[in-house]
């Protein structure tokens, strides 16, 4: 021991632990402060975190419920525009089948006036050809002599008349 002391080292020692309890004195309530504000820190963000987890884990069911129902909403509306197509498909098939009754109707009356128009157009024709063959049947066959006659007479029936 009697080195150790000749060697100045318990001085240097001595110092040290001076040194050591000046710096524990000084520091010992700012470093206490900082862990117990670091501890408290530490607490909040968990809490915090564990706070806005659970919010999240809330609005993940909000969107997962909203998503399902918007998937039913979709369906339904499908449902919805199937059968307003099919609604819409027999309407069409069905004014589809008026338009064509009509229009065979139509036609069957176009064609009997037609055919009307026809058989009056071609009486005319067949008249008025009768009449032609009559007069040139009358004309060969009458005379100049009968003419005359004729129209003699057609002369004294008109002055009768008036």
């Amino acid at each position: 021991m009697g080195e150790f002391l000749a060697s100045g080292m318990h001085w240097k020692l001595l110092n040290f632990f001076i040194f050591v309890s000046l710096l524990f004195a000084v520091l010992r309530k700012p470093v206490a402060e900082f862990w117990r504000t670091r501890a408290h820190q530490i607490s909040f963000n968990i809490e915090e975190a564990r706070r806005l987890r659970q919010e999240a884990g809330k609005k993940v069911l909000e969107m997962e419920s909203r998503i399902k129902g918007l998937d039913d909403e979709i369906q339904a509306l499908i449902r919805a525009l199937k059968e307003e197509g099919e609604k819409e498909k027999g309407k069409i098939l069905s004014d589809s089948k008026d338009y064509a009754e009509r229009l065979k109707r139509d036609s069957k009356r176009i064609v009997q006036q037609e055919l009307q128009k026809t058989k009056e157009q071609l009486k005319r024709e067949l008249v008025d050809l009768s009449v032609q063959m009559a007069e040139r049947q009358i004309r060969d066959q009458i005379q100049d002599e009968d003419q005359k006659r004729l129209s003699e007479k057609f002369v004294k029936e008109l002055e009768v008349r008036t």
